[in-house]
């Protein structure tokens, strides 16, 4: 009997396909600890196409008896084997640096667990690609403190998002002394442009639930939270919760009664409540609870710890327009308003008690982009409104632009992105 070639041609690629199987092939090299009870492995992570791992070796004694720790950073080749990326990665004393790791999915920003340090720690690293180099773990400002003291198993489970600006950590103990005694609590931070912030937590339901499992999505707002140990259905039977972040806003401004006021919105800006009445011409947020203003009546410096709703002078005297916050203790602001101060630059590093000139360069206003990259625009006592560039923290200026104008205000996403306001022909501007 004889069949129709097409019929032929189905069942060939209906068996082929059948027949098809799938394997895993290893890449390169394996890697060993480098020496007994290193527990090289210990933490494992990849960035998002696989090219970049991160392995940590928290009991990595090297030439010592302290178990200080080793991370290893390989990149693969293109002959499909593995190279080192960057110098070699190493705590002191016994600190087991390399407990636990995470990756960006580009591969250029690592966290790593020094879990017994004292106190624990939480260390991000960056890559430099031009000087093949990490930061140094000994030496990074980039190092996220544990809130509580002792062992509590701070950075016992991490999570980044993509791109490495939301950090999600896990904390087996902290809130109590004991397994028993302790909810879990995990934290969120966001890097604020020259910090790392805490900007969230969320605690356990009952004691002794171990909430501390956690993983953020790409974008970095939302967290899923593992409590392995929670009892809310048998003892020991576990329990997940998924969280969303709801963005926060305040604004300032005169109300409808003509007081000045500050108002708050929970849901994005689309809806808006009042929080208190205030005398304050510029606010910037320095946690997502934490903020600090400059004041009106009587001038001054004032903080909040409770997002606005009652504020504490902690600088008495006139001293700017615009504040910007630089890290947790350290502030910059600049004067447009006052001819004996005339647009300078003053700074403080002790949250707003003491300040000095930081720069005498003459802005009306002015933002902080990163660690050295500051853009400003020029004020009527410096006779140029143009736009203005630091890379070294505002000591040397370079115009990159012009406005024409007088600017209120000046905003800096990133060095191709920046919005500022005007004087003539009001309004915002990209």
């Amino acid at each position: 009997m004889k069949y129709p070639k097409f019929l032929l041609l189905i069942s060939f690629l209906f068996v082929s396909f059948q027949g098809l199987s799938q394997t895993w092939e290893q890449i390169g090299d394996t890697f060993q600890g480098e020496d007994g009870g290193s527990r090289l492995g210990r933490s494992v992570a990849t960035n998002k196409d696989g090219s970049v791992v991160v392995i940590g070796e928290p009991e990595n004694r090297g030439e010592t008896s302290s178990t200080h720790g080793r991370v290893w950073v390989l990149r693969k080749t293109s002959s499909n084997n593995w190279e080192q990326m960057g110098q070699d990665l190493k705590g002191v004393g016994s600190d087991q640096f390399g407990y636990t790791v995470a990756i960006s999915d580009d591969g250029y920003t690592i966290a790593v667990t020094s879990i017994n340090s004292i106190p624990e720690t939480v260390k991000i690293l960056k890559y430099d690609e031009n000087n093949n180099s990490w930061d140094n773990p000994s030496t990074t400002p980039n190092a996220i403190e544990s809130p509580y003291s002792g062992s509590k198993n701070f950075g016992y489970t991490l999570s980044l998002n993509s791109d490495g600006t939301v950090l999600a950590i896990g904390c087996s103990f902290c809130g109590g002394s004991s397994t028993s005694t302790s909810r879990g609590l995990s934290f969120i931070y966001e890097y604020m442009k020259t910090y790392w912030a805490m900007t969230g937590q969320i605690d356990g339901k009952n004691l002794g639930d171990n909430n501390s499992f956690v993983s953020l999505n790409a974008k970095g707002d939302i967290i899923a939270i593992g409590a392995n140990l929670n009892d809310d259905s048998g003892i020991d039977a576990g329990q997940v919760r998924v969280f969303e972040k709801k963005y926060k806003y305040l604004a300032y401004g005169e109300a409808i009664n003509g007081d000045l006021a500050i108002v708050e919105s929970t849901d994005g800006g689309n809806n808006w409540n009042f929080t208190s009445n205030t005398n304050l011409v510029d606010i910037e947020y320095i946690t997502e609870d934490k903020l600090v203003a400059i004041g009106t009546n009587p001038h001054g410096i004032y903080r909040s710890d409770n997002r606005g709703k009652s504020w504490t002078q902690v600088y008495d005297g006139w001293l700017g327009n615009d504040i910007e916050v630089y890290d947790l203790n350290s502030f910059y602001i600049v004067n447009n308003a006052n001819q004996n101060i005339d647009g300078r630059i003053w700074e403080t590093n002790d949250g707003g008690l003491n300040w000095n000139i930081h720069s005498t360069k003459k802005l009306s206003s002015f933002s902080i982009m990163g660690k050295n990259i500051f853009f400003g625009a020029g004020s009527a006592f410096s006779g140029n409104f143009g736009m203005f560039k630091s890379e070294d923290r505002g000591q040397v200026w370079s115009q990159v632009g012009g406005f024409g104008t007088y600017v209120y205000d000046i905003e800096a996403i990133d060095e191709n992105n920046i919005y500022f306001a005007k004087h003539n022909g009001s309004g915002i501007y990209p």
